[in-house]
């Protein structure tokens, strides 16, 4: 596997993230594992006032740090956290979007799966990133060279739960129906990219 660059991720991207992680656990606990972490970006008057940038590392060492502080709940926690994420980033985008947002709604349901994973896909892409979205029978697949949330990771399972509910949240907000999502490859397990099969249903 390549070299993967240890980037600075969008803020409008992390700000989201954030405020979703806040609403599951709180602040004073999220404050406790970023510092656990060893990031200090977090400002005392958050949400108010602005985070400091974050890098790959630094995000995938948050996820890192829920799943130890969580053990198994972790899963479902970063699941409601990703699905929470896509509702934040479409409640801050602009309005010109917005109103995009609800022509898309009016697409045929297979149209709209693929518009709204392309979409999520430049949202997780940033300025550098390399994730796409490719089409198969019955569903698609969503590629995620970057993978910001492994990086520096090593685990014997896939580990990107936010990623999936990321994805569960946004074909849900777009069609009305939870899909079959499944990470079948994971960067910390060696695999060359995250992978996501999302079957329609």
């Amino acid at each position: 596997m390549s070299e993967r660059q240890n980037r600075i991720l969008s803020r409008d991207y992390i700000r989201s993230f954030m405020v979703a992680i806040s609403e599951e656990i709180g602040n004073f606990s999220l404050q406790i594992i970023l510092q656990q972490v060893g990031y200090n970006g977090f400002p005392v008057g958050w949400p108010e006032q602005e985070l400091a940038s974050m890098s790959s590392s630094e995000f995938a060492a948050l996820q890192h740090g829920l799943r130890e502080y969580y053990g198994r709940g972790a899963r479902g926690l970063l699941q409601r956290v990703g699905r929470e994420t896509w509702t934040a980033m479409v409640q801050n985008t602009s309005p010109g979007r917005k109103v995009s947002f609800g022509l898309m709604k009016l697409a045929p349901r297979a149209f709209r799966s693929r518009q709204v994973l392309e979409l999520l896909a430049e949202k997780l892409r940033g300025q550098d990133g390399k994730v796409n979205v490719q089409a198969q029978d019955m569903g698609f697949l969503l590629v995620d060279q970057t993978s910001d949330s492994t990086f520096g990771q090593q685990t014997s399972e896939p580990i990107c739960w936010s990623t999936l509910g990321l994805i569960q949240g946004a074909l849900f907000w777009a069609i009305g129906n939870e899909m079959e999502v499944e990470e079948i490859s994971c960067c910390a397990m060696g695999g060359d990219a995250c992978k996501f099969k999302i079957r329609l249903t």
